[in-house]
């Protein structure tokens, strides 16, 4: 039976746009998608759709109150703890799994400049036309660049021409007010080319890309002739061009307003994986153990893929997803709507050198130098700066099936939706629609927060030791694998504005036996595991190397307690290479022949 719809008063009907569900290949909860529409006077406004999981799931339920529990859904290697059951989270709460979806929209338009005009909240009933993966997102972005349909190039022109508007208008329920926002004059480059900046290194980032060609139509409805087919597939082609052009106004905005998302999207993320046997698993007999003792143990398959963040796919959406959570931040903010803002600092404070590239530096490593600064960011009541958007107000609102906060800021934003509908004499009536009322009988803030710290405890702690194991695999992998690593600078602590940064110094340990250097220790990054880790690399003694320097690495274990883990080059990946006083604790493979491989993306059994 269809549960009543409590919001069907304010319920806009949107299935007359198309909706781009865009996610990462294989994704089975879909929280988002994006549209755009063509105004009558010549504007375009952008729409960010969000899945309206409060629709369903109201306050003070026993599902909210098991997902209060929870309070996320958590993604481990070898585990993922759901915050709802799967047959809720792919089925019913995400969007596209039915033919009309409920969602909560967020309409905006913007100027010449990428500054917000006006805007409108409401909750919705969508039609999600098309599914599409990173990978597809960018094939499509390509075609439409070779059509000449692509207007990124063009952004600097945009931003250096038009006026500015003083003054927008906002809706939310139906009632208007005024907005005003300042812009900055100062244009920013367009983007920048990782790869060229990079050149100094070995290109890695093919090997992690899924092997996924476009298939025209894309999900697209059937259609009679193959002329409509065409048509229709160019207009998939012209509208996610046109998203794209705006979302790199939209970041241009936001890195002049101080952003600095800009200077970190250039990155290498690590995932891992990890897969038991089912077979072996259940051959076990858990009532005796004993009788089980000689059988064979579980096979344990780690494994291990990069990703790059500089895809257009991934800026575009998550250019979106800022868009509304810095649009529903100032609407939270204006009305004292009682959200939880997300804060995050910078420590040390960062100056406008500090943002500069050094001297050997590329995009890649900044990015690893600037995240050095940044502090975590916190859930708070209050709002305040979030340096990474650039955001006075922002509120995290676009994955409520999978974050509990994100489904209460949507319990407290639809509260203020039926407020400003029914006016402020019929308060209670609007508490009472929302749910509010059940909602702060439940758990405290305080109680949400300490279960939040917990759950992230234990992930930190399930990624260390799975990225532990499969740090010995690479390290015990024969023929041995090839990692790039480049050397890091020496500390986080960056020079002001009135030091000179001409002879940067890297981070090396030089240690000492009987009073006598024997060998050096630099910190470097490993493209293939993660830019914002540090490992050691081995030097001789007499090394100099300046932040930035590139080389090509194997790994090692190291025969300590607690073991660990060292990077030599290439060069020196023998016994006779190394000081004899770290040449003990390493365990030369002298039988390996000299062939190599590189880590991706190759993935290896552990037993």
């Amino acid at each position: 039976k269809t549960l009543q719809d409590p919001d069907e008063r304010l319920r806009r009907d949107l299935r007359y746009l198309h909706s781009y569900a865009i996610d990462r290949e294989g994704a089975a909860e879909v929280d988002d998608a994006v549209s755009i529409e063509y105004l009558e006077n010549g504007n375009e406004k952008l729409w960010v759709h969000i899945a309206d999981v409060s629709r369903w799931i109201r306050p003070g339920s026993q599902l909210s109150l098991e997902a209060e529990c929870r309070m996320a859904s958590v993604y481990m290697p070898d585990e993922r703890i759901s915050m709802f059951p799967d047959t809720l989270s792919t089925e019913l709460l995400s969007l596209g799994a039915k033919q009309d979806s409920f969602a909560i929209s967020c309409g905006v338009t913007l100027n010449n400049v990428g500054e917000v005009t006006s805007y409108e909240v409401c909750p919705s009933k969508i039609r999600v036309t098309h599914r599409l993966s990173y990978i597809q997102l960018d094939e499509i972005l390509q075609i439409g660049r070779a059509l000449g349909k692509d207007d990124e190039e063009n952004s600097s022109d945009a931003i250096s021409g038009g006026s500015i508007s003083d003054i927008g208008k906002e809706s939310i329920g139906g009632v208007k007010e005024t907005n005003n926002e300042s812009d900055d004059d100062n244009s920013s480059d367009a983007f920048s080319d990782l790869m060229e900046s990079l050149k100094t290194v070995r290109a890695f980032s093919r090997n992690s890309r899924q092997s996924i060609r476009l298939q025209p139509p894309l999900n697209l409805t059937p259609l009679s002739t193959s002329s409509q087919l065409q048509s229709e597939y160019n207009s998939v082609v012209s509208e996610l061009t046109r998203l794209y052009h705006w979302a790199v106004i939209r970041r241009d905005y936001r890195i002049r307003s101080g952003a600095l998302d800009e200077y970190l999207r250039h990155k290498t993320e690590l995932y891992l994986t990890v897969k038991r046997d089912p077979k072996l698993f259940t051959s076990i007999n858990f009532n005796n153990i004993a009788s089980s003792a000689n059988m064979p143990a579980t096979k344990i398959s780690v494994a291990g893929y990069t990703s790059w963040s500089n895809a257009s796919s991934m800026c575009l959406v998550s250019e979106y997803m800022i868009l509304m959570s810095q649009t529903i931040g100032s609407l939270c903010m204006n009305r004292s709507t009682p959200v939880w803002f997300k804060t995050q600092v910078a420590d040390p404070v960062l100056s406008p050198i500090d943002l500069e590239l050094r001297p050997r530096e590329t995009p890649f490593t900044r990015a690893a130098r600037i995240m050095l600064h940044l502090r975590p960011s916190n859930d708070s009541k209050t709002p305040g700066p979030h340096c990474s958007s650039g955001s006075t107000a922002y509120v995290q609102c676009t994955s409520p099936i999978r974050r509990y906060h994100d489904l209460y800021n949507h319990y407290r934003l639809k509260a203020a939706m039926h407020e400003a509908s029914l006016g402020a004499e019929w308060a209670d009536r609007a508490r009472e629609e929302a749910g509010i009322t059940l909602l702060e009988s439940m758990a405290t803030a305080e109680k949400r927060l300490q279960k939040l710290n917990a759950i992230r405890m234990v992930t930190k702690n399930r990624d260390q030791y799975w990225l532990s194991v499969y740090m010995n695999k690479l390290a015990l992998q024969s023929p041995k694998p090839i990692f790039d690593c480049i050397v890091h600078f020496a500390n986080r602590d960056l020079p002001s504005i009135n030091t000179t940064i001409h002879s940067p110094q890297a981070l090396s340990e030089t240690i000492i036996l009987n009073g006598e250097a024997v060998y050096k220790l630099y910190d470097v990054i490993v493209m293939q595991l993660g830019s914002f880790t540090r490992y050691k690399m081995y030097q001789h003694k007499d090394a100099q190397l300046l932040p930035g320097h590139p080389l090509q690495c194997h790994l090692f274990k190291r025969n300590i307690n607690p073991a660990t883990y060292i990077l030599l080059p290439i060069e020196y990946s023998s016994p006779e290479c190394v000081h004899p006083s770290i040449g003990k604790e390493i365990a030369f493979n002298t039988n390996s022949n000299n062939r190599y491989n590189k880590v991706f993306p190759a993935e290896m059994d552990d037993e």
